[in-house]
């Protein structure tokens, strides 16, 4: 694997877009937070701790509100050159977002996978992600100058919304988006005809910003195939 040749973490995406994993790439003395479970593989230089990613108080919230670990594993690189690789438990994409570029970023819990020790993450308190957590998705802000390693159950399609532009998503298929857009949530027509289609509670981002969206979702899938081991178990 090789190494970086500008300081600073690297990420650099393998095997998508089906089955993505992240190798993050680290400087001597440079850490990286993931999720538990999702290191794959690492090189010789790295050492692993537990960490909250964070101050206690944010971890604590987001084992509380998000359902995600509290201590984090934290790698930390003892050479140059160093590298850990992060895969999600679901098949699907992954990405690289640079904070310095984007700034602060509004993510689902389960799709933020791994982040740099110049990120700071914490639960968001507002009234979408209060409507949201009703469909069991807490939305986590990441802010700062490093790097965010977001994933994806199926591929992750990026909308560029200018001003004037707005996308409505099923809740269940948003991965992340950017401050500078702008939320409400509410359900996709009436209550008859949410029930009729199937969809549920829906978020509408206007821009300007960036949002990502993912192919599937865990509750889709979770509602399958809870009556087939059911019909299993007969």
């Amino acid at each position: 694997m090789c190494a970086p040749t500008l300081p600073g973490m690297k990420v650099t995406i393998k095997c998508a877009p089906s089955y993505a994993m992240g190798y993050c790439h680290l400087d001597d003395g440079e850490s990286v937070y993931a999720e538990s479970g999702a290191m794959v593989a690492m090189s010789p230089g790295v050492v692993v701790s537990a960490g909250a990613g964070g101050s206690i108080t944010r971890g604590l919230l987001r084992k509380a509100l998000g359902g995600e670990s509290f201590l984090l594993g934290k790698y930390t690189a003892t050479q140059y050159g160093a590298w850990v690789a992060f895969a999600p438990p679901l098949p699907g994409d992954m990405i690289a977002v640079d904070l310095a570029v984007t700034g602060q970023l509004y993510s689902q819990t389960g799709s933020m996978l791994a982040y740099d020790e110049n990120v700071s993450v914490s639960v968001t308190k507002g009234t979408v992600a209060t409507a949201v957590m009703a469909e069991g998705v807490t939305l986590l802000a990441a802010e700062g100058s490093g790097q965010v390693l977001l994933c994806s159950y199926g591929g992750i399609q990026r909308f560029d919304l200018d001003a004037n532009q707005s996308v409505i998503i099923d809740t269940g298929h948003l991965v992340a988006y950017t401050r500078s857009c702008s939320t409400e949530a509410g359900m996709v027509g009436s209550a008859a005809a949410s029930a009729a289609s199937g969809e549920g509670l829906a978020m509408r981002v206007r821009g300007p910003g960036i949002v990502w969206i993912q192919t599937r979702a865990e509750q889709a899938l979770t509602s399958w195939l809870l009556p087939k081991r059911g019909q299993n178990r007969r």
